[in-house]
């Protein structure tokens, strides 16, 4: 019984297409270059995408939803900026102002408190320092931090305030409650803010703070318009040099010329007591860009080392001998084989950007790949052409070669051909056939993460086109340099190579007629440099086929060995093992990717990520919960039924509980309880919110609520947020929901 009913048919089409090209090579050769050069345009259109938000997260993730709907709701503009409330992430394409932080890292020297009096007092100064001194200069005028940061209905920058003034409290003796306080009116999260704390507790159970290593510091900066973002980038850069030489021990004095309103009291701002250090929200972004200019040299390297290996390999030598058999070897043609990789690369990625598709430098990877695919098929024809009989004609020498390879080449680059046509299939919104699940860079092209599918769609074109080149151009150059070998010439030099024979005598006897006597005298047949450059063999009758030593060793002493029973043995135990730790590894992959894992070895932010792990990730960032629809709070069950689901949330595995709330009704309620001595009427619910909103001066909470109209045409509620605090959670990768918002979504 046959099964080869597809092959059989695609061998006979490569026998007849081998023939009909080693008679016609040129098309084959000038065609290919021409495409790949009018194809290398395309890097003129690229359309970089940086955005790593964007990239690593899944196009139809839920986290995208949700984002949207604060947009809509509460949308970032200069004026209504509050921090903890703001979702927007940077290069983010919107119509309003996008944040722009820059966050520094305040960590006490020596394992010392940071609320005690020295080491507030250097953390006042660095971020008055900040402030005031770090300045840019654009167009003739100097910019702050107070011309370019974010600010709430024109109530000045955020700053960081609170920094005195817990630091005031905490060496007065007063209790501050964690990770929520509240001290009069006045109340807020430090669970972000404060890091590496120690607890204590009262006898009510409460969390009182102990003692600190590290504040975390943030400047948030304007995003928007194009010049504004842009002078907060050199401000962020200047702020980020400025704090890299105070964590280095440099003391930066300020010169008298300055004016008085840009110094700082105390004199010299030094970092005795403190280890700053700065980062950015987009550096991480940054330093994604930064492999681009890490991997080319990597990627030169390792090219040079190919087309080294790739001629060697292509080395034949004269049997019996050490010397060069220069027909039979093709360095040059195996250069080419790189080149044929290089230009199918060049092609795809060039021919995508022609077509708009997104580029990003994660596809930098791509050409170790493609090149490394283009060799082992480069390898294949060469091995094939080899084992036909030399004293064959081209066309039948290419027929056979073509009919044996070009199979073997065509299920590897089945794959890129998938790769592609899913891309086709996505643009018509076209489902791949089912078998798509046994290509690899099909699967790839057609996954919902943005990073994978760009990836995988220009990988597969790139070995697609590969591929192409593959049985078109470089098989042209086989054939041509095959007609080389078939007349006896030196296939790098061109000239006629000298036969073997020729090199087994040195010296031969000839007569000579010298005064009119015979002598013999010797006469030179081949030089030295002849012997070591110019030597070919011949085909030999009945053994013209020249077979390559590492295939001697494969049939004579490996086949054997493995057929043997007891290596069979083992190598199906190993086999076993093997399946074994794979399963294993299978069951320990955790969906998403780390940040720290996106940037380059040496990256100056590893540091940052390293003093966050450490110090900062017990308490994660606030986690805002939306209530859309909500219901009418002038009903009492209403507000009970929410106070219920707000303690539910609360006492997740990951929630810090009631304490860690931010709720604006909490605030509500305890300002008429405590403050008015009044209860919530439930009729002037609405009436009594508003006055309550207008009793403190530009009152932050407002920004946790939506109104509208109701059916009567009241203003109400129509949706609100609130914040509840997270705990032992490690920042989840990107691409990823977070553990606490996973477990707030079990929340009945």
């Amino acid at each position: 019984m046959r099964f080869d009913c597809i092959e059989r048919h695609i061998a006979s089409f490569f026998y007849r297409y081998g023939r009909y090209l080693a008679n016609n090579p040129l098309p084959f050769i000038i065609f290919p270059i021409l495409f790949t050069l009018a194809m290398a345009s395309g890097f003129f259109h690229i359309n970089n995408v940086t955005d790593a938000v964007y990239l690593f997260t899944p196009l139809g993730a839920r986290s995208k939803m949700e984002r949207n709907s604060i947009h809509e709701k509460w949308p970032l503009t200069e004026n209504n900026y509050v921090a903890g409330r703001a979702v927007t992430q940077n290069r983010e394409v919107q119509v309003n102002p996008l944040l722009y932080s820059t966050p520094v890292i305040a960590l006490a020297r020596d394992g010392g408190n940071i609320l005690e009096h020295q080491y507030a007092e250097a953390v006042f100064r660095l971020d008055r320092y900040i402030q005031k001194r770090v300045r840019v200069l654009y167009k003739h005028h100097y910019y702050t931090y107070h011309d370019l940061c974010l600010q709430y209905k024109g109530g000045g920058c955020p700053a960081n305030k609170h920094i005195h003034a817990l630091s005031d409290l905490y060496n007065h003796g007063f209790n501050i409650t964690f990770p929520y306080f509240r001290f009069g009116t006045e109340s807020g999260y430090l669970g972000g803010a404060l890091g590496g704390v120690s607890l204590m507790k009262t006898e009510n159970g409460t969390n009182i703070l102990a003692g600190a290593r590290a504040w975390f510091l943030i400047y948030h900066l304007k995003f928007f318009p194009i010049e504004t973002s842009y002078i907060s980038g050199l401000w962020e850069n200047v702020c980020y040099l400025r704090t890299d030489r105070l964590s280095q021990g440099y003391c930066i004095c300020f010169p008298g010329t300055w004016p008085t309103s840009h110094r700082l009291s105390g004199g010299p701002l030094h970092t005795d007591h403190l280890f700053p250090l700065a980062d950015a929200d987009r550096r991480a972004e940054e330093e994604c860009r930064n492999v681009e200019w890490v991997l080319p040299p990597r990627f030169i390297i390792a090219i040079t080392l190919l087309v080294i290996f790739s001629m060697l390999c292509s080395i034949a030598f004269i049997d019996g001998t050490y010397y060069i058999d220069w027909v039979l070897s093709k360095p040059i043609l195996a250069i080419l084989g790189v080149v044929n990789a290089g230009m199918g690369i060049m092609t795809g990625v060039g021919l995508l950007m022609l077509f708009g598709m997104p580029y990003n430098d994660i596809v930098t990877v791509m050409p170790f790949l493609v090149v490394a695919v283009g060799i082992d098929n480069m390898f294949l024809m060469v091995a094939a052409i080899r084992r036909t009989s030399r004293s064959l004609p081209v066309a039948e020498r290419m027929a056979e070669c073509m009919s044996d390879a070009a199979v073997s080449i065509l299920i590897t680059a089945t794959t890129g051909t998938f790769a592609a046509s899913c891309l086709v299939l996505e643009r018509f919104q076209l489902s791949p056939p089912l078998l798509s699940d046994a290509f690899s860079f099909g699967v790839g092209a057609i996954t919902s993460l943005p990073a994978v599918h760009i990836f995988c769609v220009y990988t597969g074109v790139a070995i697609s086109f590969a591929f192409i080149y593959q049985i078109t151009f470089f098989a042209a150059l086989l054939a041509m340099f095959t007609k080389v070998e078939e007349s006896g010439r030196n296939t790098v030099l061109g000239v006629q190579a000298l036969p073997e024979s020729e090199m087994k005598v040195g010296q031969v006897p000839i007569l000579s007629l010298r005064n009119d006597k015979y002598e013999a005298v010797q006469l030179q047949v081949a030089t030295w440099s002849q012997r070591i450059f110019n030597l070919g063999s011949k085909p030999l009758s009945g053994n013209d086929v020249k077979e390559a030593a590492i295939s001697s060793f494969f049939r004579d002493w490996y086949a054997p060995l493995l057929m043997n029973r007891v290596v069979r043995g083992i190598a199906m135990l190993w086999y076993v093992i093997y399946l074994y730790f794979a399963y294993y590894g299978v069951t320990q992959i955790k969906e998403g990717l780390e940040p720290v894992n996106l940037l380059v070895e040496d990256s100056y932010a590893i540091p940052h990520y390293k003093l966050l792990q450490t110090y900062f990730w017990k308490y994660g960032a606030p986690l805002q919960v939306v209530v859309n629809n909500a219901p009418d709070l002038r009903n009492a069950t209403a507000r009970q039924r929410i106070q219920a689901m707000i303690g539910d949330f609360a006492t997740t595995r990951h929630s810090i509980g009631m304490e860690g709330v931010q709720f604006w009704m909490n605030d509500m309620e305890s300002y008429y309880r405590d403050t008015l001595d009044m209860k919530i009427i439930d009729g002037a619910f609405y009436s009594m919110l508003r006055h309550w909103l207008a009793s403190k001066h530009n009152n932050p909470w407002a920004e946790d609520l939506y109104w509208g109209d109701d059916e009567e045409g009241n203003s109400t509620v129509k949706s609100f947020r609130w914040v509840p605090g997270v705990q032992d959670q490690h920042p989840p990768p990107l691409g990823q929901q977070p553990l606490s918002s996973e477990n707030c979504g079990e929340v009945p």
